[in-house]
């Protein structure tokens, strides 16, 4: 059994699964190596609706299935801390708003989330901080509001060198 204190899904982490498996297999393998028991994996199955494809091979699932395995293999095993960038790009509407809820849910409340996203409302509602990055410099900490993102983006525009 391992102890695993960060989970990590990256964007297109989806298309780099390099074992054949079952998305059941998968899952119920990587709950027995972290020791958290095959409820755990059912529960994010059915949460993220991969019910569906519990016994497709993972090689062919569509690019958005395979998002929600990579984030519930990152989400498996109970981690302290974790690193989400860009989670629902790629998810349709309603997988989308799924995987946002599922995060706001007092079951993942534990969990310290870095979460990157393009997309404002779902930062808005996930998360206590929101901070605007350009190029690696913060350009505004904390935003109170979505409101106050759109104020800012033509403020950024300006200020923003592009080559």
């Amino acid at each position: 059994m391992l102890n695993c204190t960060v989970g990590l899904v990256f964007n297109h982490s989806a298309q780099r699964f390099s074992l054949s498996s079952i998305v059941v297999e998968h899952l119920t393998a990587l709950a027995d190596i972290y020791g958290v028991g095959k409820p755990r994996s059912e529960y994010l199955i059915e949460t993220l609706d991969l019910v569906p494809h519990a016994k497709t091979r993972t090689e062919k699932l569509s690019g958005g299935e395979r998002q929600c395995l990579a984030i519930t293999s990152a989400l498996v095993h109970k981690s302290r801390v974790l690193l989400l960038d860009e989670p629902t790009a790629g998810l349709d509407p309603t997988t989308r708003h799924s995987v946002v809820e599922m995060l706001r849910s007092d079951k993942f409340s534990y969990m310290t989330t870095l979460y990157t996203t393009h997309y404002l409302e779902e930062a808005s509602r996930l998360c206590d901080t929101v901070s605007i990055l350009s190029f690696g410099v913060i350009l505004a900490n904390p935003l109170p509001s979505v409101t106050a993102v759109t104020m800012l983006f033509p403020i950024a525009r300006k200020t923003t060198r592009w080559s």
